[in-house]
C-alpha cells in the first residue's frame, strides 16, 4: 500500500475505483466512504493532539474542570469512533457475500492508513515511503522497556545527599531539570562526570573520582534494580507488533547483556528478541547494525524506538541515520526532539505509530 501526505478524498478514491470494477456497485462504496469519513471526523487520538497543539498547555496542567469536561468528550468520541468503526465492519461483511469481500478488506485497510497517515506532517509520509519495506525494528531498554530513568535520579540524589548536599539546594538550583536535559541516556561517565562538575559550579565540590559517584549511586540502585516495574504498555505493543509482522526485534542498549536477558525474561520477549548490548566506547548502534547488515538489510530500512534527545542523536548519528520514533517518559516528554522523525504524543504508548509501521512491513 501507498502512503500519501496530502489530505485524502473517499469520494474521488471511490470514483477512481468504480472506473476500473464496473462490476463493483457503486452505492456499497460510497456507504463505506461516507462511514470512513465520519470516522475520521471521530478521530479522538488527532483531537487529543490537536488540543495540546493549539493551547500550547501541558495536558497536566490544565484546570481540572478543564481537564475532566474534555475528558468527557474524548470518551464519547472514543464510543463514537468504536461504534462507527463497527458499522464499517458490518458493511465489509454484508457485501462479502457479493464476492466483494477482497475489495472492501482492502478498503478498510487502506481507511486504517488514511487515520493513522491524517496524524502526519508531509515530512513523516515521506520517511515511511523512505523506509518500505520495513525489515528491523530496534528498542532501546531503560526508558522505553522498563521504567528505570526516575529510580537512576532517586539513586543519584541519594548519593548526592551522602556527600553532604541538602535536598532543598538541589531543588533551588533546578538539579531535576539539569538531569533530565543533559545526562539522561548518556554514558555513565559522561552522566557521573557532568553531575559532579554541575554541583562543583552551583552548590559545593562533592569530589571528581566519576568511578566512585557511580559506584555510591549503586549502593542505592542495586538493591532495586531487579524490581523495576516493566513498561507493559510499550512491550505489548512491540509484541503484538512482531507477532503480526514477523521482522526481526533488536535490543540495543549500552547495559549488561545478562541484565538484558533477565529483563526480556520478565517482559516474556526473550524467544523472539536479538540482543545487541555494546560497551559505553562503542556507538550505541554499532552491533545492532553490524547484525541486520549480515542479513541483508539496510538501516533505511529500519525503525529504533528510543525515549530520550541522547538517544535519538545516536541513532541519527553519520554512518547510521535510523529513523526515530520517540516514547517520552516522565524525566524526558519536555526534552528537544527535534532530530526524531515521529514523537509519540501520550507518553508511554506505541500503539498508534506502530499500527502504521505495519502498512510498510
Amino acid at each position: 500500500m501507498e502512503f500519501y501526505s496530502s489530505p485524502y478524498d473517499w469520494q474521488e478514491y471511490v470514483n477512481e475505483y468504480v472506473k476500473g470494477h464496473p462490476d463493483v456497485q457503486k452505492s456499497h462504496l460510497e456507504e463505506f466512504a461516507q462511514a470512513s469519513k465520519t470516522l475520521r471526523k471521530l478521530n479522538y487520538r488527532d483531537d487529543l493532539n490537536g488540543r495540546c497543539e493549539c493551547t500550547g498547555e501541558d495536558w497536566d496542567h490544565l484546570p481540572k474542570k478543564q481537564r475532566e469536561e474534555q475528558e468527557k468528550l474524548d470518551i464519547q468520541a472514543q464510543e463514537a469512533y468504536d461504534q462507527t468503526f463497527a458499522k464499517i465492519e458490518k458493511i465489509v461483511m454484508n457485501h462479502a457475500k457479493l464476492n466483494e469481500n477482497k475489495i472492501f478488506l482492502g478498503l478498510a485497510q487502506k481507511l486504517k492508513q488514511d487515520l493513522f497517515k491524517d496524524s502526519f506532517t508531509k515530512k513523516q509520509c515521506e520517511t515511511l515511503r523512505k523506509t518500505k519495506p520495513l525489515r528491523a525494528l530496534f528498542c532501546d531498554l531503560d526508558g522505553v522497556l522498563i521504567d528505570t530513568e526516575p529510580f537512576k535520579y532517586a539513586a543519584y540524589v541519594q548519593e548526592l545527599v551522602r556527600r553532604g548536599i541538602n535536598l532543598s539546594e538541589l531543588e533551588s538550583k533546578h538539579f531535576l531539570q539539569t538531569y533530565t536535559a543533559n545526562y539522561i541516556g548518556r554514558s555513565g561517565e559522561e552522566s557521573a562526570k557532568g553531575q559532579l562538575a554541575w554541583c562543583k559550579k552551583n552548590i559545593k565540590d562533592v569530589g571528581e573520582d566519576w568511578q566512585e559517584y557511580r559506584e555510591g549511586k549503586m549502593d542505592f540502585y542495586d538493591p532495586i534494580k531487579n524490581f523495576i516495574p516493566l513498561i507493559w504498555e510499550n512491550i505489548n505493543a512491540v509484541k503484538d507488533f512482531h507477532k503480526q509482522t514477523k521482522i526481526d526485534i533488536y535490543l540495543v542498549s549500552r547495559t549488561e547483556e545478562q541484565r538484558a536477558k533477565y529483563i526480556l525474561g520478565r517482559a516474556e520477549m526473550d524467544h523472539f528478541v536479538k540482543i545487541a548490548v555494546v560497551p559505553g566506547s562503542e556507538p550505541k548502534y554499532s552491533k545492532a547494525a553490524e547484525l541486520v547488515k549480515s542479513k541483508g538489510i539496510e538501516l533505511k530500512n529500519c525503525f529504533a524506538i528510543e525515549d530520550t534527545s541522547q538517544g535519538v542523536s545516536q541513532a541519527k548519528e553519520k554512518g547510521y541515520e535510523i529513523p526515530v520514533i520517540v516514547t517520552p517518559n516522565d524525566l524526558t516528554r519536555y526534552s528537544n526532539f527535534k532530530q526524531a522523525d515521529f514523537v509519540v504524543k501520550e507518553p508511554q504508548t506505541l500503539n498508534n505509530i506502530l499500527e502504521s509501521l505495519k502498512f510498510i512491513c
